[in-house]
């Protein structure tokens, strides 16, 4: 998720923590925005990418399935209601 907000910090927190990062794609997006909606929370779609992520990891093995895993997301929805229309 590109942006001139935060971009830069997101990168410079993977760096500092020595974490990674990973690709996602779109419909993988809006799929875990429209999961994460199903179970209450009505995200906006650059929060719903960290669940993406977690998905791809899973499936590349970087993740295991018995790890504990958190994951941030602190945008609503509200923001994306011009897509949804």
């Amino acid at each position: 998720i590109g942006g001139t907000t935060s971009a830069y910090q997101a990168e410079a927190g993977v760096r500092l923590s020595r974490g990674g990062a990973c690709s996602v794609t779109t419909k993988n997006v809006f799929d875990s925005r429209d999961e994460l909606a199903a179970h209450g929370l009505y995200l906006e779609l650059s929060s719903a990418a960290a669940l993406a992520g977690l998905y791809t990891l899973m499936e590349s093995k970087a993740v295991r399935k018995r790890e504990r895993v958190v994951i941030l997301c602190t945008s609503h929805g509200y923001k994306d209601l011009q897509q949804r229309a």
